[in-house]
This record gives structure tokens, sequence and C-alpha cells, in this order.
């Protein structure tokens, strides 16, 4: 999948040089208590696999153009969980905690939904939270997810709870009846 770019972002595919920043952005506690199914501290060789993996999924950097440097990334990948609607894929999404609380985030997810449904042709995005990331739900809350509650995990994870918290995003054309809840 080629990338796309926004006023401050790059949305690209993650290159073998890209590894080393990788392993540093991923080697951060403050970003991978979060990131329940990826290991810490996370290695050069597991950046290795994830780059091999990216090869038949949908996963992005997000790269800041100002300085040309990887900050975070985003997934579409089939739904971790038994999809709401069928076409469902699910977002994925985490950005350094140095680049935080700037909107970066909500612009790439912003971003992310536009390839989802323009591009993929998706009819809808799901996600999961822990419970206790507020900021996480946030920027899902600002970007038009709607919170499904809390739902048992249903994957493998190294931390986090036997919880999770769902959310989706039906594209307008596949939106359910006004009020009308999954």
């Amino acid at each position: 999948m080629r990338g796309v770019e926004t006023a401050r972002l790059r949305l690209r595919p993650i290159e073998r040089n890209d590894l080393p920043r990788l392993t540093e952005l991923l080697n951060d506690w403050g970003l991978a208590r979060w990131l329940s199914v990826l290991p810490f501290p996370f290695t050069l060789k597991q950046a290795e696999a994830l780059y091999a993996e990216s090869a038949s999924a949908c996963f992005l950097g997000i790269e800041n153009k100002s300085e040309g440097l990887l900050i975070g990334g985003v997934s579409l990948n089939p739904p971790r969980h038994s999809p709401l609607i069928e076409g469902e894929i699910e977002l994925g999404f985490w950005l350094s905690p140095a680049f935080q609380g700037q909107g970066l985030m909500r612009e790439a997810i912003t971003a992310a939904i536009s390839i989802g449904f323009s591009t993929l042709r998706v009819p809808a995005l799901g996600a999961t939270t822990l419970p206790s990331n507020k900021a996480a739900q946030a920027v899902l809350r600002q970007t038009g997810f709607q919170d499904l509650g809390l739902i048992p995990r249903t994957y493998p994870a190294l931390r986090g709870d036997d919880t999770v918290t769902r959310w989706l995003l039906v594209r307008e054309a596949d939106a359910l009846p006004f009020g009308e809840k999954v």
C-alpha cells in the first residue's frame, strides 16, 4: 500500500532502514504499556519480524514531515475479535509519547479512516483499547468512533486487562438507522 500525506504527517510503509528507530520507539515503557500484544523490551529481531509481517498487512509508519522522523504507526488488519459488521477491519495505532498532545494521532487516524473507507472500501472500522487508556479512547471519540463498552479479550496478550473497550466506526453509506446501536 502506498502512503498518504496530511498537513503535518506522512503515513507510509515501514522500510528496512526504519527498524532501528522502530525498535527505539517501542522500547519506551510510556508507550509499550498500552501495546498489550508487543513484547517489552522490544528487540531489533522483533522489529524485523514485524517488518516481515507488514508485507502482507496494512501497517504504516507515521512520519513527522517537518523532521522526516518516524514517530508512530497505524495498522488496518483483520479484527482480532469477531467482526460486528461483515468486512470490518481493525484499526491499531500508537504514537511516541514525545509527540503526544499535539493532535498528531487524531490527524493520523483521520487519514487511516480515509484509507479504510476510500481505498480499501471497508464498511466499518473497529478498534480496541485497554479500559484505562483514556488518551486512546479520547482520540477514537474525536474521530467519530462509537464506544461499544467492555468485552472479554479474545486474543493472547502479554499484559493488560482481561477485558478491552470495543469501538466501531461505520462508513456513512453503511450506517445503522438513526439511534440504533450494535
